[in-house]
C-alpha cells in the first residue's frame, strides 16, 4: 500500500497525492484512504487549484465561496452575510446586486427617472438589456456565457472593485457619497479601481481623506512584509465622456496629454515611503496596435522624462508611474476587449517595494483587470452542515 504523501510510483518525483492519486481507480483509492477523507482531500486540492488560478490573474486574497443551504445561496462580504439569495445566482450577478444595494434604492430610482441618469445607472440598464439579448441568443435554460459588451464589463469591473474593498476593508462613506455624485464620480471611480487592485495583492488599504493639506489618495500596506506604499491616482477627464461636458474629436481623445496631471501627482508624495502614481488615460483603446505605436505613447514618454532623470546621488522619489486605459465605456454595446497599460519604472528609486516579486504581481493584476472571476459555490455534504 502506498501512502498519499509517499513519492509517486510513476517516477515523477512528486508526491502520490499530487501526481497519480486521481488516476487510480475508485477501488484502489478506497484501499489507501477512507472515502470521507478522499472527499475532503478533493475539496482541498480544488481549493488550491482555484487559488493558483486566481493568482495567475493577480488575485492573492481569499474570497469566501458562497454555499447552498436549504435550497438558498449564502454569500459573505467582509462581516456581512447575505442569506436567501437565488440558488442559481452567479458571483457576477451577486456583486452587481451588492453594488446596487450599497448605492441605495432611492438613489437608483431617482436616476432611473432622470433624463440624464448617472453613468452607473446607465450601465445597470444596458447590462440588463445585454443579458436579455445574449441569453436568448445562446438559448440556454440552465446557464450561459458570452463576452460582455462595454457597458456590462464596465459595471462588472466596478462591482468587483467595490465588493473587493468591502470584503477586505470598508469603503468610507465619503467615497460612496462622491461615487454617487456625477461631478466627482470619475475621479473616485478610478481611486477605487486602483485601491481594489492593491487589495487583491493582499495589501491593507488606508484611505486618506484629510483635505487640509496635499496628500496621496491612500496607503497600501503589504500584509506579508509590512512595507507601506503611498499611492496617488489621477484620471484624465475628456469632453463628452462620463459626465464631462463638451465634445472632442477622435484625434483629441487619443492624445496622451496628461503632463499637468502628472506634475500635480508628483506633488502628493509624502516623501517617507515608496510612492507609486497611477494615471487613467480615459482614451479609446487600440487593441490592434502594439504599445510602441499607441497614439498616446510619445506624450507619456515626454511627460515622464520631464519629471527628471534619477541618479545614484539623486534617486527617484517615485517607484513607478503606471498609465492605464481600461476604457470599456468607449466600447458601449459592442463586445468588449481588454484594456491597456504602460509602466515607467526608474532605475534608482529612493525606497524599495515590498518584494522583488511585487511588480510581477502588479503586472498580472494590471494585465487582467476587468476579468472578473466566477467564484463558485461550496458544496456541503449532510455531515458538514
Amino acid at each position: 500500500m502506498i501512502d498519499i504523501d509517499d513519492p509517486c510510483q510513476c517516477g515523477s518525483g512528486k508526491q502520490f497525492k499530487r501526481c497519480c492519486f486521481w488516476k487510480a481507480s475508485d477501488t484502489q483509492l478506497t484501499e489507501v484512504v477512507p472515502q470521507k477523507v478522499l472527499d475532503h482531500f478533493a475539496k482541498v486540492i480544488q481549493h488550491e487549484r482555484d487559488q493558483a488560478a486566481l493568482k495567475e490573474i493577480g488575485i492573492y486574497i481569499n474570497y469566501v465561496r458562497p454555499f447552498i443551504f436549504k435550497e438558498k445561496k449564502l454569500y459573505v462580504v467582509g462581516n456581512k452575510f447575505f442569506r436567501d439569495r437565488p440558488p442559481k445566482e452567479t458571483f457576477h450577478q451577486f456583486i452587481v446586486f451588492y453594488l446596487k444595494m450599497l448605492l441605495g434604492e432611492d438613489w437608483y430610482n431617482d436616476n432611473i427617472n432622470d433624463t440624464q441618469p448617472h453613468f452607473i445607472v446607465t450601465c445597470f440598464i444596458k447590462a440588463i438589456e445585454w443579458q436579455r439579448r445574449v441569453s436568448i441568443r445562446e438559448n440556454a435554460s440552465d446557464g450561459w456565457k458570452a463576452v460582455p459588451d462595454g457597458f456590462t464589463r464596465y459595471l462588472l469591473a466596478l462591482a468587483f472593485d467595490v465588493a473587493t474593498l468591502e470584503h477586505t476593508t470598508q469603503i468610507p462613506k465619503s467615497l460612496i457619497k462622491r461615487l454617487k455624485n456625477k461631478n466627482e464620480y470619475q475621479g473616485v471611480r478610478y481611486e477605487l479601481a486602483i485601491a481594489a487592485i492593491f487589495a487583491r495583492l493582499d495589501c491593507e488599504i488606508s484611505f486618506l481623506e484629510d483635505k487640509s493639506k496635499p496628500h496621496c489618495e491612500f496607503i497600501a500596506r503589504s500584509r506579508s512584509t509590512g512595507i507601506e506604499i503611498a499611492v496617488e491616482v489621477k484620471s484624465r477627464h475628456r469632453p463628452g465622456i462620463i459626465h464631462t461636458p463638451g465634445n472632442a474629436s477622435e484625434e483629441e481623445l487619443l492624445k496622451g496629454d496628461i503632463a499637468s496631471l502628472l506634475r500635480d501627482a508628483l506633488r502628493q508624495n509624502p516623501g517617507d515611503k515608496p510612492f507609486m502614481i497611477f494615471v487613467d488615460l480615459n482614451s479609446p483603446t487600440t487593441p490592434n496596435l502594439p504599445v510602441e505605436d499607441k497614439p498616446w505613447l510619445r506624450d507619456l514618454v515626454n511627460a515622464v522624462e520631464g519629471s527628471g532623470t534619477p541618479t545614484p546621488g539623486s534617486p527617484s522619489l517615485f517607484n513607478a508611474i503606471v498609465f492605464t486605459n481600461y476604457s470599456f465605456h468607449y466600447q458601449a454595446d459592442h463586445d468588449s476587449h481588454g484594456g491597456e497599460y504602460f509602466v515607467a519604472v526608474p532605475v534608482n528609486p529612493k525606497y524599495i517595494l515590498p518584494s522583488f516579486e511585487f511588480m510581477d504581481m502588479l503586472n498580472r493584476a494590471l494585465n487582467h483587470y476587468g476579468n472578473v472571476p466566477d467564484i463558485k459555490e461550496q458544496k456541503w455534504s449532510e455531515d458538514e452542515r
